[in-house]
């Protein structure tokens, strides 16, 4: 597999491809490699480098300097600071995230997509259809009982013993050995992210990758999208090495997620700007501890091994999570001895987590520099669904035996030893600076709709009134979705893909 990077791409470039593609994710790698199948010339153009696992594998902070959206600090500001977590990379997000899994509900399909017009843009149908070929190309699978880990079978346990639907979580994997270590960017190479399963056989169908190349703007001549301007970028140090300018004779595929996407039609001076780095959803997520007598070792099992929709309908869902000791220690309290008593439980902890399918909104707009500001802050009733979904976590900690719960949230104890103390929950602030989020699903930057008026990209994926410039990824979701949305992303990015086919 060839990829050009900035060691290659030294001096200054012009080229021409029918379709341009900007972004490697879940969505720039389905619509490239479905193109180039089909024998179109597709040139993706990626603002990070390819993975370095041998680098990468040795800490969270070799990672994210590596993989992630500015090193792995970007936030969104508001009346708190929420971290949104992205990847930088080839394969995007898909390297650095948990590979889970899910078709979109019928029921949220028709919320997020038919509710607004889009039933026949987004047909479930077609949707089902690309998912079923996208999973046997990431090789999709349940999570076995081996690789739940004690954290995945106590989740199990406790959500099946409160009546609550509960199971093991499908992931794009293939011979997963279960270290951990998915934020890593798979240090093994087992998660099948874009980068191992998709953009390889796009490449072999004739696909040429850009990485360390960074868009700057969309030109529009004659009428239509047609000239892609990029910097070419050492990623370590940000310095320029050259520029490129690459002709779109077909089509821009703008797949770059919903904070990077806005940012670039913005600074092309495109789209109605009352909905382009508008109507900013995220799912908001945060998690609590178990302590438990015996072991759990958070180190064994998959990053994310179960979950639970059985509060889907209600706005909020449950996941487990695996955490590397130097993530699980920022959300310890206390300093000196009491902070090395607190790591010392790191082996008998279980971590949960809860994300809000929250309706408060935000924006989206590009720095100078190449990042983004990002304003968001959760709403009050998106505050009442974080709360009593923690309340619902604890107890089931305490229900498989938790000797104590442990808690991150300004204003409570921050650990529970009893069922009887849960009543804390009741008065817990509603503020959200007193809660640790954190923001990893990203949707509505550019969203869909049939009228110019009320949204930023048509029916047809085109951006309203710029024929050839097409949107691909989560920008275009008019809502948030309440499960996790690689799944939904790759299948509506196909969908554009066979749009620009005919």
């Amino acid at each position: 597999m060839t990829i050009e990077t900035h060691e290659t791409l030294t001096k200054d470039l012009r080229a021409a491809a029918d379709v341009v593609v900007i972004g490697s994710g879940a969505a720039g790698a389905v619509v490239a490699r479905i193109l180039a199948k089909a024998k179109l010339d597709v040139i993706v153009v990626e603002e990070g480098p390819p993975p370095d696992r041998t680098r990468t594998s040795r800490s969270v902070q070799d990672a994210m300097f590596l993989l992630g959206r500015d090193r792995g600090l970007q936030v969104a500001m508001g009346r708190s600071f929420i971290p949104v977590l992205q990847g930088r990379c080839v394969g995007g997000s898909t390297t650095i995230n948990a590979a889970i899994v899910w078709r979109l509900p019928e029921d949220a399909w028709a919320r997020v997509f038919k509710g607004y017009g889009l039933g026949d843009a987004v047909p479930l149908e077609g949707l089902e259809r690309e998912w079923t070929w996208i999973e046997e190309e990431l090789n999709v699978n349940t999570v076995d009982r081996p690789r739940l880990g004690r954290n995945g079978e106590l989740f199990l346990e406790a959500f099946q013993k409160a009546g609550y639907a509960a199971e093991a979580i499908k992931r794009n994997e293939k011979d997963c050995i279960a270290s951990s270590n998915c934020i890593l960017g798979c240090p093994g190479g087992k998660k099948m992210s874009t980068d191992v399963a998709l953009i390889p056989r796009a490449i072999a169908d004739g696909a040429r990758v850009f990485a360390c190349t960074r868009v700057d703007r969309i030109e529009v001549k004659d009428g239509r999208a047609k000239i892609v301007h990029a910097t070419v970028i050492n990623p370590e140090s940000m310095a320029r090495v050259a520029s490129v300018t690459i002709e779109a004779r077909r089509a821009v595929v703008v797949a770059a997620s919903a904070i990077q996407t806005p940012c670039i039609l913005l600074k092309s001076g495109l789209g109605n700007r009352a909905h382009v780095g508008q109507h900013f959803r995220v799912h908001p997520g945060t998690a609590i501890g178990g302590i438990f007598k015996d072991e759990v070792r958070p180190w064994q099992g998959v990053h994310q091994a179960a979950d639970s929709l059985h509060f889907r309908k209600e706005g909020f869902k449950f996941e487990t999570i695996n955490l590397p000791p130097e993530m699980s220690s920022v959300r310890a309290t206390g300093i000196g001895a009491r902070f090395i008593e607190k790591m010392m439980e790191y082996k008998h902890l279980a971590l949960w987590a809860m994300h809000v399918r929250a309706k408060a909104e935000g924006s989206v707009s590009p720095r100078r520099d190449g990042s983004a500001t990002i304003r968001y802050t959760p709403g009050p009733a998106d505050m009442q669904i974080a709360r009593r979904a923690l309340k619902i976590l604890a107890e089931r900690f305490f229900d498989v035996g938790a000797e104590s719960v442990v808690l991150a949230v300004y204003g409570l104890p921050d650990r529970l030893n009893s069922p009887d103390e849960l009543k804390v929950f009741d008065d817990a602030p509603l503020d959200p600076r007193s809660y640790p989020f954190i923001a990893t699903h990203l949707f509505g930057t550019a969203r869909m709709g049939p009228d110019p008026a009320s949204s930023a990209v048509g029916a047809d994926f085109q951006l309203h009134g710029v024929p050839g410039l097409y949107v691909a990824d989560s920008a275009l979701f008019p809502e948030n979705l309440g499960v996790n949305p690689q799944h939904t992303i790759m299948g509506v990015a196909a969908l554009c893909a066979r749009r620009i086919l005919g």
